[in-house]
């Protein structure tokens, strides 16, 4: 190397030097570093990909122990599945309404831990990544292990939703992965909550977008985009034993009508799957319906909604409130130094 270009090379890694020792000086006594602002809504882009995609699917996974030890859950053949009918994004089940979290969730004792040693979570982002296709996780806030019963409305007590931003936090910061999030039941969460929420979600995951119903008030911000379950699927959505959720007469065409609708109200079509019981993939039905409505949309494309233009946030705030969450016990040190790592490489 000539003395010209080891000069350089120094220069480069002073200048690096200098920019990280600003954000923690700055960091540390309180005041914003004079970086470029960092997005914190959802970019117009994932949005308009989250709207026109047709039927996102959502793939079910587990409600309780025993259905993680009994039934097969085969997460590449699904996500290839979704990648053969067009998908281009894809949802997991995270967490439904029976509170049996599909991931080692830190000191709540109704997850995955001691059941199953698979990173099913883990296995999703990364199949997902290899097929092109957008990962989003799904989150119910609706609790029957944690509060009881089945509460689909009421306020939300702070023990518990200390325990709802622990859990939100470990899912971007473990699965940093995942682009959105649907967060069903939003509705219930207060005004102060919801700010509370959103300053966690934009700290482990700048550009994230939170799908929820549109009555909640996350849907007018940023970060969030309204969502609606599938019209067109007769119905519940939530009695699939075999892989296939609906009843008899759902068909292409009455799911596509659903999807022009949900589009037209600015709203993202969510379609929930449940993996064949006996495969752990998704049914021939299921994946027919899924292609035949992309190839309607691709024919006869629904209008696309207008950019909403984002918040900003400098790094030094993103460290800042990560450094908050540590202080208050929603995530680990470990988790606060990987993400800090990430805000400074990214500069």
């Amino acid at each position: 190397m000539s003395e010209n270009e080891q000069s350089k090379c120094l220069s480069n890694v002073l200048a690096a030097f200098g920019c990280l020792a600003a954000i923690v000086f700055f960091t540390a006594n309180g005041l914003q570093a004079a970086d470029p602002p960092q997005k914190t809504g959802a970019g117009p882009e994932l949005r308009s990909e989250l709207l026109n995609n047709g039927p996102i699917p959502c793939i079910g996974t587990f409600g309780s122990p025993d259905a993680a030890r009994t039934n097969l859950l085969s997460i590449r053949n699904l996500v290839n599945a979704g990648a053969k009918a067009k998908a281009r994004a894809m949802i997991i089940m995270a967490k439904g309404e029976p509170g049996f979290c599909v991931w080692d969730s830190k000191n709540y004792d109704y997850s995955i831990r001691g059941v199953s040693t698979r990173d099913f979570l883990g296995e999703f982002v990364t199949a997902c990544k290899a097929q092109g296709i957008t990962p989003g996780v799904f989150y119910d806030i609706t609790d029957v292990r944690y509060e009881g019963i089945v509460r689909y409305g009421g306020p939300i007590g702070a023990p518990y939703f200390t325990l709802i931003k622990q859990q939100v936090a470990e899912l971007f910061t473990r699965y940093p992965g995942f682009r959105f999030l649907v967060l069903k039941g939003a509705a219930r969460l207060s005004k102060s909550q919801w700010s509370d929420l959103r300053e966690v979600i934009s700290s482990v995951s700048s550009n994230c977008c939170i799908l929820c119903h549109p009555w909640a008030l996350m849907a007018k911000e940023p970060m969030g985009l309204a969502f609606n379950w599938t019209k067109g699927t007769t119905g519940s959505h939530w009695e699939g034993t075999t892989g296939i959720p609906w009843k008899a007469g759902t068909t292409a065409q009455s799911v596509y009508q659903g999807c022009v609708a949900d589009n037209a109200a600015g709203q993202a079509s969510v379609m929930l799957i449940w993996p064949d019981k006996e495969t752990g993939s998704m049914s021939g039905e299921n994946a027919d319906v899924l292609r035949q409505v992309r190839e309607m949309l691709e024919r006869n494309p629904p209008a696309t909604l207008l950019p909403i233009n984002a918040d900003k946030q400098t790094p030094a705030e993103r460290i800042k409130q990560l450094k908050e969450l540590l202080d208050g016990g929603i995530i680990t040190r470990e988790e606060f130094d990987k993400k800090k790592k990430e805000i400074v490489d990214s500069l």
